[in-house]
């Protein structure tokens, strides 16, 4: 069974840190993990852009702060 996660960022580096550290034993290679930044400022976005190439998930990066329910549409399109 195919299982995608959508999961949202913005300005929050030690959390979103540690979410991935945590989360990362347990993904499976038919779990597809999205992350969608939502114009970070405070190093999230360049943390997500150097772990998604390591980690292997789907990052999204937006231009500007669209929102939840903005980012949460992109990633689903």
């Amino acid at each position: 069974m195919h299982t995608s996660i959508i999961v949202l960022s913005y300005n929050n580096l030690t959390l979103t840190r540690n979410f991935l550290e945590s989360l990362s034993p347990y993904l499976r290679s038919e779990t597809e993990l999205i992350i969608v930044d939502d114009a970070s400022t405070d190093g999230s976005r360049e943390y997500l852009l150097a772990e998604s190439h390591k980690k292997k998930f789907r990052l999204i990066v937006n231009s500007e702060n669209i929102g939840a329910a903005g980012s949460r549409n992109k990633a689903l399109s």
